[in-house]
């Protein structure tokens, strides 16, 4: 059995805001997002996305959560992209193991170290009375009032710290080490652990695993299995400064895209792939390169909205980002023919929105497309609250979609 130890360590309070760099929705130009050490200090820069709201007006606790959701999103989008990162250790950084860290620190601010009991049964000294076992095992002094135990089984609960304080002591470290500057912890003095060490450790949890039915201290063992398992493979080793971010407005747009893309549905499937065919002088066709993609493609009922992402601020997407939809509706409306759908086109830009995290901002036409009974040669604009797609997309949460879609009678 694992019980939870009572020590018990509060996170420093500290100016989290300090380390951010906001960018506002008027800001252009490239830009990098996510977390970069200067080797010069102990504590990162946070560099925020267009649509996060200005951290100076956020408590810590609230800016905290929209930093761990950011690397959370940056981890899951560049794993699912398998893109080539910016840090010191290249694709590692897929496997930083963010969640277990965060789960090994707040877990100990909370509860403190766990450590394994051992039940010993005695016949003498204090302890609880199991009287199953003493009936089973023990031979009874009759009386005339009936039987007495004179020597009945007694179980006493001693408690070891050693071996599981000793690595959940590890991980801890280890957890501070990378990810402590994030709750106002001090970076840690880190040794490294042999090898044979780590495996030995690993084994350890297995075998503590077992031994809990405990659901939270199960998942702190499976935490910590995770950052032990990425120890024992040198190469996964991150030092004590790297950068997990995305760097470039266009690198920034394909995360954008992903978020949308999970929380709207993908469009990026045969059945909605638009080709331009060649036909040659001889008669033969050809078909040209490069299929247009649809980021998203959604049906709710009678309605099928078009979604592109753009990650626009003020700047709203141009003439070409226009025709382009234009003609992504057009194809779906011909594909879908005869089936009584309505198509309309969304693009969807970040922001900072306020429940209900959604809002309209109008819609774009072309002079020479302008066919009132056709409403895809409307391409409409929404802002979407930034943290809370990230929220959806990283609990794969598609409940709202339908309500972000909805367009405004005119």
């Amino acid at each position: 059995m694992i019980q939870q130890s009572l020590e018990l360590r509060s996170i420093q309070d500290y100016y989290l805001a300090d380390f951010c760099k906001f960018r506002s929705l008027s800001d252009s130009g490239e830009h990098y997002v996510g977390i970069k050490f200067d080797d010069s200090k102990e504590h990162p820069i946070i560099h925020l996305p267009l649509g996060c709201p200005d951290p100076s007006t956020l408590s810590t606790l609230e800016l905290r959560k929209i930093i761990s959701m950011l690397i959370r999103v940056i981890i899951k989008v560049k794993r699912e992209l398998n893109k080539g990162l910016d840090d010191k250790r290249g694709e590692n950084s897929i496997q930083f193991p963010f969640d277990a860290y965060r789960r090994l620190i707040l877990d100990y601010v909370n509860f403190g170290f766990i450590r394994e009991s051992e039940r010993n049964e005695t016949t003498s000294g204090s302890g609880r009375i199991d009287w199953s076992k003493t009936l089973r095992k023990s031979q009874p002094l009759w009386t005339k009032s009936g039987p007495v135990y004179l020597s009945p089984i007694r179980i006493n609960t001693i408690y070891s710290h050693q071996d599981i304080m000793q690595i959940q002591s590890y991980c801890l470290k280890l957890a501070d080490f990378h990810i402590g500057w994030l709750y106002g912890r001090k970076k840690p003095i880190l040794r490294q652990w042999s090898s044979a060490k780590l495996l030995w450790a690993r084994n350890k949890i297995e075998l503590f695993k077992r031994q809990t039915f405990d659901s939270r201290i199960s998942k702190l063992l499976r935490s910590m299995q995770i950052i032990l398992s990425n120890q024992v493979d040198d190469s996964r080793n991150i030092e004590g400064y790297y950068n997990i971010g995305i760097q470039g407005n266009t690198a920034v747009g394909d995360m954008w895209e992903k978020m949308v893309e999970g929380v709207f549905g993908s469009g990026k499937h045969g059945q909605y792939s638009p080709q331009a065919i060649y036909t040659h002088a001889n008669q033969s066709s050809s078909a040209a390169a490069g299929n247009m993609e649809l980021d998203s493609i959604r049906f709710d009922g009678s309605i099928c909205t078009v979604v592109d992402a753009k990650y626009y601020g003020e700047r709203l997407p141009a003439t070409s980002d226009i025709n382009k939809q234009i003609t992504y509706g057009e194809w779906v409306a011909k594909k879908l023919e005869g089936e009584n759908l309505q198509v309309q086109n969304l693009f969807i830009l970040p922001g900072e929105v306020l429940d209900p995290h959604h809002e309209y901002i109008g819609y774009a036409t072309m002079d020479i497309l302008e066919d009132k009974s056709k409403p895809y040669h409307k391409v409409h604009l929404k802002r979407i609250d930034f943290c809370q797609l990230m929220k959806m997309y990283l609990q794969n949460d598609k409940s709202k979609s339908k309500e972000f879609c909805h367009i405004p009678v005119d």
